[in-house]
């Protein structure tokens, strides 16, 4: 078992690099061609960024300093199609024209007639979906006439199918008008419930059947002597097809949701609580992680999260004056909303997936701390707008949802066990320069004149940083690659935590980068088609600090790596 360690001042090769794209194809293609040129080649080694809020929320950080504050993350539900609703559906007008010599016929001679058209043509909100189904809704068929003569009538919808897969009909007699030009009425309700709709193909079929009574109105009245229409609305199970918001506006919905935080999600150690009480938070956030459910993608817009104090019957209180949550106000008379991501940025939650952002409130934070503490009843209240589909097939059902977790924390003097705070290590798989093991001996024993590791790290937290990465050949999936034989281990480094103000908040990163020579056997896995590195990073706390410091939202560390290698 080969387990290569090298030094530990090769170590810092691995921490930031930029990689040069095209540095593995260019490499293959120049070594190909016996290049006698000293020539560069980059090879990507590890990247990664670890932010401090994931730090803040570790288990394994212990909060027990001047502020010592925890809170159970809370979820909000919103159904994206739960009420989508259609209304004001207006089916195209049809109008039958008869010509004059139709009624110059013997009184009692039949006279017939049939006709098709596309009954939603007038729709366009409907030409995004290729088929939908409809919860529960009503249409009204509405086919006037104004011949002296009783018309019998009877219409298919196709594209309208009923639960056994059959087209809707129906049939109905239009009363005789009196001659003078005006239109009598008939109306077909179609009870819509569990009925499924191809809205690109849907067309109507209307048969008429009157007797000709030999009136000379009707010969003033063949123009447009019979006029059908339609409205109605409905509710959809799901709909399908390149869902389109920008085409279809029932596509928008606006959404909102609360959550009471109870009491017992509040972990203040005992001894703190009057403290905490009287203090205000100054580095809190959230970290808040948007599900989508739906086999579309959800853009969140105009995104809010405010906190109210409940009613005593536990009901959200109202303003009367805007209609709106009754939201908690800060010190200027303001309300406490903050908006999620911020800045006007929206959230796009992919189809079937989830978004997480990282969001910096302290106001809404102390908030709800400083209410739980005095014994009210506090709830967060999110809205916002949410935007269905994006012109791509996609499927939307009335059940889908999105869940919006949203995990307060309390950045403030939190305490790092001596053995420090783990972030869970990533493999990274990787392409190599993909050569046959006679030219990889040839470049390691006559082309290659150095191998060198070029690394940065940039720390912007309050912690001492120690990093350490592995690589081995192959795709070895989600192994531990610092345990497998063959791996090339590079021995940790430290990097300096950065100074810190009296608050103990970082005032400047600490930025670290070096060159160091890699022996030539070293490099043998980069030389093959498939390489896997990890990096393991571990945060401790300055000696200087005994551990502690203060947690900002946004600090965090920045891990790039890359190997250079000269060749000829």
């Amino acid at each position: 078992m080969r387990h290569t360690v090298i030094p530990a001042a090769l170590s810092t090769i691995v921490l930031i690099a930029a990689c040069d794209p095209g540095g593995v194809t260019e490499a293959r293609d120049q070594l190909a061609r016996g290049q006698a040129d000293t020539v560069q080649y980059l090879l990507p080694l590890a990247r990664d960024t670890f932010d401090v809020s994931d730090l803040a929320l570790s288990r394994d950080t212990v909060i027990d300093g001047i502020v010592a504050v925890a809170l159970a993350p809370e979820t909000l539900r919103y159904p994206i199609a739960d009420d989508l609703r259609f209304e004001g559906i207006t089916l195209s007008l049809l109008s039958v024209t008869f010509p004059p010599e139709a009624f110059q016929v013997p009184a009692g001679t039949p006279l017939d007639t049939s006709v098709t058209y596309a009954v939603l043509a007038d729709e366009p909100r409907l030409e995004g979906i290729d088929s939908l189904r409809i919860a529960s809704g009503s249409l009204d068929l509405v086919t006037s006439n104004r011949l002296v003569e009783a018309i019998d009538y009877s219409v298919v919808l196709n594209g309208f199918r009923d639960a056994g897969g059959a087209p809707l009909t129906a049939t109905g007699t239009i009363p005789a008008a009196p001659g003078d030009g005006s239109y009598v009425s008939h109306v077909i309700g179609f009870d819509l419930a569990g009925v499924t709709v191809a809205p690109p193909s849907a067309s109507l079929t209307v048969d008429l059947a009157l007797v000709v009574s030999g009136s000379p109105a009707n010969e003033a009245n063949a123009t447009d002597a019979i006029r059908q229409t339609g409205t109605g609305e409905f509710t959809v199970d799901w709909l399908r097809g390149p869902l389109d918001p920008t085409v279809t506006p029932e596509l928008t919905v606006t959404v909102e949701d609360d959550v009471e935080i109870p009491e017992s999600s509040l972990d203040v150690l005992g001894d703190f609580r009057d403290l905490v009480a009287e203090m205000t938070l100054q580095s809190a956030g959230a970290r808040i992680s948007f599900a989508n459910q739906a086999a579309t993608p959800v853009e969140i817009v105009d995104f809010v999260i405010g906190v109210v104090t409940l009613t005593a019957s536990g009901e959200v209180p109202i303003d009367p004056e805007t209609g709106e949550p009754a939201y908690e106000r800060d010190d200027r008379g303001d309300p406490i909303v903050v908006p999620v991501p911020g800045g006007g940025a929206t959230v796009t939650v992919p189809r079937t997936g989830s978004t997480e952002v990282s969001v910096t409130m302290p106001a809404l934070v102390d908030r709800v701390v400083k209410l739980l503490l005095a014994g009210e009843r506090a709830a967060v209240v999110g809205s916002g707008t949410a935007i269905a589909g994006d012109g791509q097939p996609s499927t939307l059902e009335r059940s889908d949802a999105m869940a919006v977790t949203i995990d307060l924390f309390v950045g403030l003097d939190a305490t790092i066990p001596p053995e420090g705070v783990a972030y869970p290590p990533e493999n990274e798989r990787n392409d190599g320069l993909d050569l046959d093991p006679d030219d990889i001996a040839d470049v390691i024993d006559n082309l290659l004149v150095r191998a060198f590791a070029r690394a940065e790290v940039t720390n912007a937290t309050p912690y001492e940083l120690e990093v350490s990465i592995a690589y081995i050949e192959g795709d070895v999936g989600a192994a531990d690659v610092f345990t497998l034989p063959g791996a090339v281990i590079l021995d940790p480094v430290r990097i300096a935590a950065p100074s810190v103000s009296v608050e103990g908040r970082v005032q400047e990163p600490v930025v670290d980068s070096v060159e160091v020579a890699v022996a030539g056997a070293d490099v043998e896995p980069l030389l093959r088609s498939v390489y896997t590195t990890t990096l393991k990073a571990r945060m401790f706390g300055a000696p200087e600090a005994a551990g502690r410091a203060a947690l900002g939202a946004d600090d965090r560390a920045i891990v790039r790596s890359t190997v250079v290698l000269e060749v000829k």
